[in-house]
């Protein structure tokens, strides 16, 4: 869920809203899955007040303690981050009715993704509107300025914290009216410190790296393609992926195809064009080592552009005010399709690494047109002489011409082929041409569809492996129980539906995980089982 605010202008009621703590709650603007977000203010001594975003959970989720951990974690992430292109954190609390909530910093204008939504939808004769490419590296160097501090950060014992944030998205990077930049939304970043309490956790799909779809270890340069991602739809006016999170869709994330800039913007400057293929290619190693190498690559586009006389971020200004002026109201956030705060099977899932198509140093589209020359065709065959065989329908039959004896005299000494070794000679084409198609389709497959590696996985049944802490558990799917307790491995068929896998021990609170057979590869589910006894989190 993005952490976007209200535009500038809301009116706050004067009469004092719901309390939450030392603040008062007024008007919700989002919502998500597990928490939603409410305009609020705080108030102090001598009339002081300030405007402020309040994130409050929900109430099912308060007695959860891996939630409640996490919100925790995401706290604590906030809080060490004091950056200008970094929403800031103020408090961490809980009501007296046990409702935990997060204080940020009010944001006074609209996230990019509203932007670039209302600038896509602008007339212009030949194609999609757009950013300017100014306006752009401006947006793009200030983000990256703040994604480089978060990547920079380091803990109180001087070693770097190892901060990834996996969900750089045009909804979680808000535009002020001021012409600031800041990046939102650390609820699903992820240090190199912690558990795998977050590693269920998803970024959005049409911009999280390879890696990540793949459920692979993830470092900066995971969240250097997210950038690049953003950046791709700011220059072109049209997203690097239309995805919609079904099953294929996350294949198509995990094998790094992605489209040449070219295809939807010829003209692009080739400064621009090569800060894209540094930020986007498929192999982590070929990207911009960190944010600063993208900065830099920023203002060296900078010179190759018509820049605003009044500044960037003074067009940027204009460019909210004109398209979204303040006081217009927002469209409340519909719940994310793909970001999910709650645990689920996606915890430790794992898709095999699909090939590179092609090196950082070929050319960026990864589309490759099959080239050569076209497949053999059959050689036409002619009526063999003295054949008793009925001729096809429609077709005049022709008797055998009689050799002269001058033709036989010459020809007499050339022994003449058999018709065994003829039909041989048909057959062997046949199986050549067969062979060509076959290879044609799965290079068609591979390039267009989905890795061959990960095919020839996905259509096997999957394999899901079990695991708690401590082990010797019970397992029941769908209420019937498996034979063996924890740790177990277990086949099933990719039947579409969904699945419900409970774990039992005596002595420790069961443990419920949902599951969808069609979109994993294959399954590891790590429980950790509560004793019954422990306590519920103190307020």
């Amino acid at each position: 869920m993005s952490e976007s605010t209200p535009a500038r202008g809301t009116r706050v009621p004067t009469a004092p809203g719901k309390r939450l703590g030392h603040y008062e709650l007024f008007e919700r603007f989002a919502v998500g899955a597990m928490a939603e977000l409410f305009l609020g203010r705080a108030r102090g001594e001598e009339g002081f007040e300030k405007l402020v975003v309040i994130k409050r959970v929900m109430s099912s989720l308060a007695k959860d303690t891996r939630f409640v951990r996490m919100l925790q974690i995401e706290a604590r992430i906030h809080a060490s981050l004091s950056h200008k292109n970094i929403v800031q954190i103020h408090d961490l609390g809980v009501s007296a009715d046990g409702e935990y909530f997060i204080v940020l910093e009010y944001v006074d204008g609209r996230d990019l993704g509203t932007l670039l939504d209302r600038v896509g939808k602008l007339p212009l004769a030949g194609g999609r509107s757009r950013v300017d490419d100014a306006v752009g590296l401006y947006i793009m160097g200030e983000l990256a300025e703040g994604v480089h501090f978060a990547h920079e950060l380091r803990g109180p014992d001087g070693k770097p914290v190892g901060l990834v944030h996996r969900d750089i998205s045009p909804s979680n990077i808000l535009l002020s009216y001021a012409g600031e930049v800041k990046l939102s939304d650390f609820g699903v970043a992820k240090r190199s410190s912690d558990s795998s309490l977050v590693n269920s956790l998803k970024g959005e799909l049409g911009y999280i790296s390879p890696e990540q779809a793949r459920g692979n270890p993830v470092d900066r340069r995971s969240d250097i393609f997210s950038l690049g991602a953003v950046a791709f739809e700011i220059f072109t006016g049209n997203p690097l992926r239309q995805l919609t999170g079904v099953h294929d869709d996350y294949l198509q994330a995990a094998s790094g195809i992605v489209a040449s800039p070219l295809r939807f913007r010829p003209d692009i400057p080739p400064a621009i064009e090569r800060l894209l293929a540094g930020a986007l290619a498929p192999d982590p190693r070929d990207r911009f080592s960190d944010a600063r190498s993208f900065i830099e690559a920023c203002r060296e586009a900078f010179d190759s552009v018509p820049r605003p006389k009044a500044g960037e971020a003074s067009a940027l200004k204009d460019l909210l005010c004109s398209l979204l002026p303040p006081g217009a109201r927002s469209k409340h956030k519909l719940p994310s399709k793909v970001i999910s705060l709650h645990p689920s099977l996606w915890d430790d899932t794992t898709v095999p690494d699909p090939p590179i198509c092609a090196p950082a140093t070929q050319e960026f589209s990864p589309f490759p047109v099959p080239s050569g020359p076209s497949p053999p065709r059959s050689p036409a065959v002619s009526p063999v002489t003295g054949t008793a065989s009925r001729q096809p329908s429609g077709e005049r039959k022709i008797p055998p011409r009689q050799p002269s004896p001058g033709y036989a005299t010459k020809s007499a000494g050339k022994p003449r082929a058999s018709p065994g070794l003829r039909k041989s000679h048909h057959l062997a084409w046949a199986v050549l041409v067969l062979l060509t198609a076959v290879a044609s389709t799965l290079f068609l497959i591979h390039v267009y569809v989905m890795p061959l590696k990960v095919a020839m996985v996905y259509f096997r049944p999957a394999l899901v492996i079990l695991e708690s802490a401590p082990s010797g558990a019970e397992v029941f799917v769908d209420g019937t129980r498996i034979p063996r307790n924890t740790p177990v491995a277990i086949e099933v068929q990719r039947d579409r539906a969904p699945h419900v896998v409970e774990f039992r021990k005596p002595g420790f609170v069961p443990a419920h995980r949902d599951l969808r057979y069609d979109r994993e590869i294959e399954l590891k589910v790590s429980v950790a089982l509560l004793p019954a006894s422990t306590p519920g989190p103190a307020p």
